[in-house]
Parts: structure tokens; sequence; C-alpha cells
């Protein structure tokens, strides 16, 4: 019993050490990839509702939904960062983290792949990343006028990569939105999100797993927890009566682990910085290696 406790204590400690050089990556990534991706402007300017642009001064309001477009990517990563942080800091010995962990999975593998992979244009990128803000918008934009100008500004500008379905459901969507009719406005959300689904399932396909990860353990995986989140009574039972709480612990740092590693590989598919790019080198075969002791270790609990 004893031997058993200290084997687990090692193992969260070397746990610890690999995911905070996983989180401190992502920041200089982060921070490296925002150089080159962030519209930097003057505070002054900005307080003034200016931007500057190819050597002249725009209106804020009148390109701030292009801004918000071309910057999706660093927001997003914004709030993987933050996401993966606090379940880091705060609920590994949580119980409720094991509900969280779906959202985890959904940002660190199907997202953070399709944002940042080589594997897909720039039109299949911006229409994915089209539709996931026109959805956004569209759903928040029955008491947000703000929400409505940006949304009309998106489709208008980026409207031809849609097709001729997408465009109907959306511009049905706004429309509900104009006409005060909420029921429309529910269904056709539905119908939004959908669009989003069907468009994710056949980029994510196009996206490669990394080597290190077996393909089919991640997708069960990923299935898993989706039956958590539409209420499996035996799953949800299982995580509530769990009598090995390092069970619990070990599954939230496995994820914390899994996604980080896939972000920071994504990520360094669009960072042409070879001293980063050589950590996460370092971070993989580290992977590799713990990940086999977490393997023996699940299967002696």
């Amino acid at each position: 019993m004893i031997t058993n406790i200290i084997n687990a204590a090692t193992l969260f400690e070397e746990l610890d050490e690999l995911i905070l050089r996983i989180i401190a990556l992502l920041k200089k990534q982060r921070s490296f990839l925002g150089k080159n991706r962030d519209n930097i402007q003057r505070v002054s300017d900005i307080q003034q509702g200016l931007v500057y642009q190819k050597g002249i001064y725009l209106p804020l309001k009148s390109v701030e939904y292009r801004i918000l477009f071309d910057g999706y990517e660093v927001a997003f990563l914004d709030v993987f960062i933050s996401l993966h942080e606090r379940i880091f800091s705060e609920g590994k010995d949580n119980i409720f983290t094991q509900f969280s962990l779906r959202t985890l999975f959904e940002m660190g593998f199907p997202r953070a792949q399709m944002l940042f992979s080589k594997s897909l244009s720039e039109s299949e990128k911006n229409k994915y990343k089209l539709l996931l803000m026109l959805a956004d918008y569209g759903s928040m934009g029955f008491n947000n006028k703000q929400h409505v100008a940006h949304f009309q500004k998106l489709y208008d500008y980026y409207g031809g990569l849609l097709t001729e379905n997408q465009h109907k459901i959306l511009k049905d969507l706004l429309n509900s939105i104009k006409n005060g009719d909420r029921d429309k406005h529910i269904n056709l959300t539905q119908k939004a999100r959908k669009l989003i689904e069907s468009v994710q399932d056949s980029l994510f396909q196009k996206t490669p797993m990394l080597s290190i990860f077996g393909k089919r353990n991640i997708k069960a995986m990923f299935s898993g927890f989706s039956h958590i989140l539409h209420g499996n009574i035996f799953l949800i039972l299982d995580i509530l009566s769990s009598k090995r709480p390092n069970q619990l612990k070990l599954r939230v740092y496995w994820f914390l682990l899994l996604t980080g590693i896939n972000v920071v590989n994504q990520l360094a598919n669009n960072i042409d910085n070879k001293p980063l790019n050589n950590e996460v080198l370092e971070l993989n075969k580290d992977f590799v290696i713990i990940a086999e002791k977490v393997k023996n270790f699940w299967e002696q609990l």
C-alpha cells in the first residue's frame, strides 16, 4: 500500500513538472504568435476610436469586425491557456472538473488542429472561423445590437466563403433577430450550430493526428466524454461514486497533458522560431516516456 502511495506521488510530481513546462511554452508561443498576428495600435488612437492601417486612420467601428476575425486564433489561444491553467491550478482534485474535460478536449484537439494545421487551406480555415463567429454573434444578438452589427459586417464581407444553404440559414438567423421572432431565433441558432458540426467533422478528418498519439484512443476518449456531456447515467455514476480518487485525478492530468502537447505541436506549425520548436520536440520525447508510466500506473488502479 505504501509503495502505491509513493508511486502515485512520484508520478503526479513528474506530471506537474511536465504540464508546467507545457503551460510556460504555450505562453511563449502565444506571445510570438501575437506579435505576428495582433494588429498593434497606439492606445491613444484606440481611445479616440481610431485604427491605423496602411498609412491612414480609420474609425475603429468600421473595421473592428475584421480585427476580431483576423485575431481569432490569438483570442482562441488566450482562452485555451486560461482554461488549461485554471484546471491545472484549481481543479485536479475537484470531482466536478471531470465535466469540464470535454470542453478542454474540444478546444485542444479538433479546434486547435483546424485553426493551426498546415493541412488546411486559408480558405477552409477562414470559412470555419466565419461559421464559429456568426453562430456566436447570432446566438447572442437578440439582446445585443453590437453583436448584430458585427454579424452583419462579417456576413457581408466574408459571405463569399459560404454555400447557398449556409447563406440561407445565416440570413434567416439575422432576420429573426431584426424581426424580433424569438422562437425562430432559437430554432435557427440550433441550425447554425449544426453547420459548424458538419464543417468541423469534414475538416478535422483532413488534419493528421500526431504520431505520438493513438488515433483510435483519442476518438474513444472524445466519444466517452460526449456520453457524459449528454447524461449517460452509468458513466456519471462511475465518476460520482469512484472509490479510487487517483483514477479521477489521473484522468484530469492525462487530459491536461494530451491537450497541452497537441496544442504546442499545432502551434509549432505556424511559428518559425527554432528555440521554441526545439522545446516542442523535447516535450514530445518526455511525453512518450511519461505516457508509458501513466499507462502502467492506470493498470494498477
